[in-house]
């Protein structure tokens, strides 16, 4: 009777996959059934690791469609069905590989490459990648893995923020320190020459009754005639009637540079660890004050700052940060569409605060170029910018969107129109 070697397969998952096999008889057992039994089980074991990796692992083909993967990745993409599937399609859900395809770079070298990047498909997380080919006589195949490293990256582009913050802080406490004492006695000169004039001109009014007087009294010709002279000759009455606007032209303008320093010194002030409430309207009066040069040249801003908001719960340095970037970037934005379109015209810029039911909302619209529609949904990506390399390093809108959706519970969003102009919408919750 020829022996038959019978196996028992045991199932240990809802998929039935094989966790083990046994023979029934090990007596019967050959040795390539020892070798078999070892190989199958050695597979199982090797799959088990492979899923209880939490790094989403895939192997691929050099056509880019995944061959096998971990249940991380499975997870990460949201479906089980990715066998046969593009790698880019299952990442980033496009229909084609992004410019910045480390598999590319791979398979082309045959050198293992890594690289970090954002998918927002993932969850808008931050990986590393690590793209390594395997060779054997018959194919050839890639293991790509990618590792959760959006924490690290959160905590770099806080740092990043922090220094940022720090050395605008620094320098405008500098200037303001610089700028406050010549103010000072510039303005209390300003002053006392403008009283003082007023002081003046009441004395020249004597002084004229008494040499009408004279005149009419057909004295001291002379003299009154050398006095007319001198004063058609200084063009008295047009001195008097300009001297005073200039003193209180010089008042405005002392004035103005003292609400700059003013301005200035809030902005700079160090910010606390804590939310505090805040006057949200005058945050963003001071920083519209303290950006004045980035926008003026380009774009007149207007204002419509509902008067009786409640005080928000802010970081207040923070908050001042992001209007900045947002009107910068306004102004950048007219600026390019001046240099496109070959005009000369000032734009406009927007800002706007109302109460929206428990929230408050902040409107920063512009009549810039607008942003593509193809490109709409990475502007808040980290390290993204549709400015020239050198220009920008991507990172004012991401961190304007941390600081308002992670630390404040907000919500920023963008409305936009390709060369229209764009609308940036803040809303804060009141707690």
């Amino acid at each position: 009777m020829e022996k038959q070697i019978k196996a028992l397969i045991v199932e240990g998952s809802e998929e039935g996959e094989v966790v083990s096999i046994k023979f029934r008889n090990a007596d019967e057992r050959t040795e390539n059934n020892r070798l078999e039994e070892e190989l199958v089980n050695a597979s199982i074991k090797w799959e088990d690791t492979f899923d209880a990796l939490d790094d989403m692992i895939a192997i691929m083909g050099s056509d880019m469609k995944i061959v096998q993967s971990n249940k991380a990745f499975k997870n990460a993409v949201g479906t089980n069905d990715v066998s046969g599937k593009y790698c880019y399609e299952l990442i980033h859900g496009t229909d084609s590989p992004p410019r910045y395809c480390s598999f590319a770079e791979c398979l082309k070298t045959g050198k293992s490459t890594r690289f970090e990047n954002y998918e927002e498909k993932l969850s808008g997380k931050w990986f590393e990648y690590n793209t390594t080919p395997l060779h054997n006589s018959d194919f050839k195949q890639f293991v790509i893995s990618l590792k959760d490293i959006n924490e690290r990256k959160n905590m770099e582009m806080q740092v990043l923020q922090d220094q940022k913050l720090e050395s605008i802080g620094r320098l405008a406490a500098g200037i303001a320190h610089e700028i406050n004492t010549p103010t000072q006695y510039v303005g209390d000169n300003i002053t006392f020459l403008k009283d003082s004039y007023a002081l003046f001109t009441m004395l020249m009014d004597k002084y004229k009754t008494l040499k009408t007087m004279v005149k009419d009294a057909g004295i001291l010709a002379d003299i009154t005639s050398d006095i007319d002279s001198e004063e058609d000759s200084a063009d008295l009455d047009f001195l008097n009637e300009e001297i005073p606007n200039a003193l209180s032209q010089s008042v405005e303008g002392i004035k103005r540079i003292t609400e700059i320093v003013s301005a200035m010194k809030a902005f700079s002030h160090p910010g606390s660890d804590d939310k505090t409430l805040s006057d949200l309207n005058n945050g963003i009066l001071t920083t519209i004050t303290v950006c004045r040069n980035e926008w003026k040249y380009v774009a007149d801003l207007k204002t419509s700052l509902q008067p009786d908001l409640p005080q928000v719960l802010l970081l207040q340095g923070e908050f001042n940060q992001v209007i900045l970037n947002i009107i910068v970037n306004a102004a950048h934005a007219i600026g390019e569409k001046n240099r496109k379109e070959n005009q000369n015209t000032k734009g406009l810029i927007e800002v706007a605060s109302a109460l929206k039911n428990r929230s408050v909302e902040v409107r920063i619209s512009d009549t810039g170029g607008g942003i593509p529609e193809d490109i709409k949904s990475n502007i808040f990506d980290p390290f993204f910018t549709t400015k020239p390399v050198g220009v920008g390093t991507g990172q004012g809108l991401a961190i304007a969107r941390n600081v308002i959706v992670n630390k404040h519970g907000g919500t920023l969003e963008l409305e936009t129109k390709d060369g229209t102009g764009s609308t940036f919408i803040i809303n804060i919750p009141l707690k």
